[in-house]
């Protein structure tokens, strides 16, 4: 009884292995796994899906020296606040509401984590950039921590808190925009992989008229797809993988497309085994055997493809090494989750269709193959004809912007074009430039190497203008410049000039009878003038120094000449300060003896007597002054409109000012040893001359610091048009790297697996013509259709599976077709198109199937990677049959002519 219980339970189990079911309960294990440990995918896309800059970029080495930047706004990013009028300026209703609000936001600093608030009112001299000059418009400014909560949550509060009831408020920055762009991507693709897997359904259903088929098949792929879904989330969130927004839609087209394809294949060679009348044990390992070398091949080769884009150092195409595990999963999955099913129904699988298998010929690809093999020559020049244009007037005309993703109804880019319709293009996108030196900047001569780098930018092409410590209003502060100072000094020299005439006039020389009350009063004016001369004399000391400073920028014969002439106008005028004090001491003295009844009549008349003659030597000297002061005041005076005094220069006690110190507090980090200029750019951030601006911006930065005091500083530059300009030249310089490995290895599989090099370069050939030519199709279509006429830049990466997916499985069956050839080449060529041609009508509808239901969503990145497919796809099917009988052909023909030419040569 034993042994027959024994027997009885080895059968079994041999009944369940024949079934597979201990694949099934692995599978079910794993996808249990796979979602019970899988982040939530709009959480790793929001936190993860933006382009990783390298660590030695300027916008990563700017944030560094933000992070310690002190005053309490370490880790914090701007919001800009936006209140705007529709229909006009701004009334005082409407600014005493902003007002409110910024009461409002000022109380609730802490729960929303706002370290700064910046206004017009606390902080008038930056009033212009916060105020747009139609007055319609005003900012607050926000410097928010990065601590305090997600972008996506604060944003949403902060929104609401801005609300007024007669003004359109909006709450905006890059952040913003950024999160709000991932967080709609997030949601296509939950809609996308819906849609996906239900047309993946039909598709099916549709080609083999079954109910089991459909199911099984969404079994398949769903297990695959989150499965691999999982593996890169993981990856990224525990290993610190690098991860796109789009990697997860990336992840679901290679499993919609290589899996439908494959699926299609397996029921295909079933159904075919079945009418055959194969026994029903043996019939689904058969068929899977049939089917197992070029499902494998596939997957190999495309793990290998996408892997190898590990090696690139450009985060976004590094994510995309992340397909290499979801293929191996796919394959997996393709090979062991099907056969379970097949095992268990058999020929019940295809059930309720009633006609087990049409088989129709299908002979359009063998007419092409034909008409190849017919004139080679001139069938290759008819494509290359139709289809090289398309290829050849492909231009890389693509947008780095998320803007253009975004509704017209988001809230951030509403504002953000707001800021562009009432400041500039640029006012939401500014760029910002760290100077960190290793001394403070609030010296007068670091303060004008900033005005001078700051003027300097302000006069490049592109850039609408520039604040800094100096020009915190975008604006020169005039007092602050040395041609106001020498106005101010020059009036001051004309007074005293004055002075010295009307003197001059009172003081004779043949006076000898100077009575007391004429004494006092010469006393009086001496010594007012000797104090004006002492004034002067200081003064005349400060304009040395500044005239100094003024001629460093200029040449040395300047330089020298202004420096000598000063210097003897000061030696002059302190001689005559000394010379008119002595006099007036000695006028007081004399006053005071006349006034006394002790004092005799010959010593007073002689004091008077010399007096006399001190002041005819005075008057001497006041004529000479005379002259040499209005030589003083025309110099100043052309030196003041000369460029040479367009220059800054502060003193200390200008620097000590309250106005000016709270410039310091707004522009200078805690030390005082950092600054931040920020440049607002003419045009938007996604205009195609933002990398030139950027680069020219770094370079005349460099150059301008060049030789002067910060020379050694430490400069860095940020901000949304940066990053752009970052990512674009990252793509720009790894895109034709991605477009290698992926041509390459897919040539070197298809060459090792025909064991051919000339025939796979040829099919290779076909499909880069192909893929270019679908490209610029797709383009021209959304630019019909939309009026866009630039693709987002990831489209073209993310196009790439896809592509790179139809590729494999149409060439690599193909090649094994072809190793395992006995014919010859030109015995092989028809019938291989003919039979390849068999399936092509359930290709095209697969591809057309697999990705239509993208153009649903009414997204434009998906819908440019749906025409780009569908253009591929079919110029590559019309194309392909033609050059590779054509080719081919020639491949034969034309070295077996090589003989005949020399007979005849």
């Amino acid at each position: 009884m034993h042994e027959g219980t024994g027997q009885h339970m080895q059968e079994r189990i041999q009944k369940l292995h024949d079934y597979r079911i201990f694949s099934l309960i692995v599978w079910l294990v794993v996808i249990f796994i796979a979602i019970i440990s899988m982040p939530k995918t709009s959480t790793i896309v929001q936190y993860f899906g933006q382009p990783q800059l390298t660590s030695t970029s300027q916008p990563a080495k700017a944030q560094k020296i933000k992070n310690v930047w002190g005053r309490d706004l370490n880790g914090t990013y701007t919001v800009n606040a936006v209140f705007n009028n529709p229909k006009g300026k701004l009334t005082t209703n409407q600014q005493i509401e902003i007002a409110r609000v910024v009461a409002k936001l000022q109380g609730k600093q802490k729960f929303y984590g706002i370290k700064k608030i910046t206004t017009a009112t606390n902080t008038p001299e930056a009033k212009n950039q916060l105020i747009s000059k139609d007055q319609s418009t005003q900012i607050v400014q926000l410097a928010v921590t990065r601590e305090q909560g997600t972008v996506r949550t604060l944003s949403k509060q902060l929104y609401s808190q801005v609300q007024t009831a007669s003004l359109k408020a909006y709450v905006t920055s890059p952040e913003i925009i950024n999160d709000n762009n991932n967080a709609r991507i997030a949601g296509y693709i939950q809609i996308a992989a819906i849609i996906l897997f239900i047309f993946a359904m039909i598709t099916l259903g549709i080609l083999f008229q079954s109910v089991a088929v459909p199911i099984i098949s969404l079994i398949t792929l769903l297990i695959s797809y989150v499965t691999s879904l999982s593996l890169a989330n993981n990856l990224t969130y525990r290993g610190n993988f690098p991860y796109s927004e789009y990697l997860p839609l990336a992840i679901l087209l290679g499993t919609i497309i290589v899996g439908t394809f494959e699926l299609f294949f397996i029921y295909r060679r079933f159904k075919i085994n079945l009418v055959e009348g194969m026994e029903a044990p043996a019939v689904t390992s058969r068929s899977m055997r049939y089917v197992r070398y070029p499902i494998i091949a596939v997957g190999v080769v495309l793990t290998l493809i996408f892997g190898s884009f590990w090696f690139l150092p450009f985060s976004t195409i590094r994510s995309f090494s992340s397909l290499a595990l979801t293929f191996i999963v796919l394959t997996l999955a393709i090979l062991t989750i099907p056969p379970i099913f097949m095992g268990m129904l058999e020929e019940n699988f295809f059930w309720p269709t009633a006609d087990r298998l049409k088989t129709t010929e299908r002979h359009f690809w063998g007419r092409l193959a034909k008409f190849g093999l017919w004139q080679p020559i001139v069938a290759v020049i008819v494509v290359l004809y139709l289809v090289g244009p398309f290829a050849y007037s492909y231009r890389n005309n693509l947008s780095y912007s998320v803007m253009d993703n975004l509704t017209t109804e988001n809230q951030a880019a509403k504002g953000a074009k707001v800021l562009a319709a009432h400041f500039s293009q640029g006012k939401a996108t500014p760029v910002s430039v760290y100077i960190k030196s290793d001394k403070r900047l609030d010296s007068a001569n670091a303060l004008y190497q900033i005005d001078n780098l700051t003027t300097k930018l302000k006069s490049m092409p592109g850039v609408q203008s520039v604040t800094s410590l100096t020009q915190p209003d975008g604006m020169p502060v005039s007092q602050n410049y040395v041609s106001n100072q020498l106005l101010d000094l020059n009036q001051d020299l004309k007074g005293a000039n004055d002075k010295l005439k009307s003197l001059q006039s009172d003081l004779k020389d043949n006076r000898s009878d100077l009575d007391v009350n004429t004494l006092k009063d010469i006393n009086d004016s001496l010594t007012k003038l000797a104090t004006s001369a002492s004034e002067l004399s200081s003064d005349t000391g400060s304009v040395q120094s500044q005239v100094s400073s003024i001629t460093s920028a200029a040449n040395q014969t300047q330089q020298s000449n202004s420096a000598r002439r000063t210097a003897a106008y000061n030696r002059q005028v302190s001689a005559l300060a000394t010379q008119l004090t002595t006099i007036a001491s000695n006028v007081q003295t004399l006053t005071t003896e006349a006034s006394s009844s002790q004092s005799s009549v010959s010593s007073y008349r002689s004091k008077v007597e010399s007096i006399a003659k001190s002041l005819k030597a005075s008057q001497t000297s006041l004529k000479e002054m005379t002259s040499r002061f209005d030589g003083i005041y025309n110099y100043l005076g052309k030196l003041q409109a000369s460029d040479a005094a367009k220059i800054y220069f502060m003193t200390p006690e200008q620097i000590m000012t309250p106005t000016f110190q709270r410039t310091v507090i707004n522009n200078t980090s805690q030390n005082g040893k950092t600054t931040m200029l920020t440049v607002y750019l003419k045009k938007s951030a996604d205009s195609h001359e933002t990398l030139a601006i950027t680069q020219k911006l770094q370079d005349q930065i460099q150059t301008q610091l060049q030789g002067t005091s910060l020379k050694k500083a430490t400069v860095a530059i940020t901000g949304q048009p940066v990053v752009q300009s970052e990512i674009q030249s990252s793509f720009e310089r790894n895109l034709p790297r991605m477009i290698l490995i992926v041509v390459g290895l897919m040539l070197l599989g298809l060459m090792i697996i025909s064991r051919s090099v000339l025939q796979p370069a040829f099919w290779g050939a076909t499909f880069l013509l192909s893929s270019l030519a679908g490209l610029q199709l797709a383009h021209l279509t959304m630019r019909f259709t939309s009026g866009d006429p630039q693709f987002n830049w990831q489209v073209i990466v993310l196009a790439m599976v896809p592509l790179t997916a139809l590729a494999a499985l149409q060439l690599i069956p193909l090649a094994i077709d072809y190793r395992y050839n006995e014919d010859s080449l030109l015995e092989w060529l028809l019938p291989a198109m003919s039979n390849s041609g068999q399936t092509l009508r359930h290709t095209l509808f697969i591809s057309f199937m697999a990705v239509f239901g993208l153009a649903f969503l009414r997204f434009e990145p998906l819908s440019e990677i749906v025409l780009i497919f569908i253009f591929t796809a079919i110029i590559f099917n019309l194309a392909l049959p033609v050059m590779v009988a054509a080719l081919g052909k020639l491949t034969v023909t034309l070295p077996a002519r090589k003989p005949h030419f020399r007979r005849h040569g």
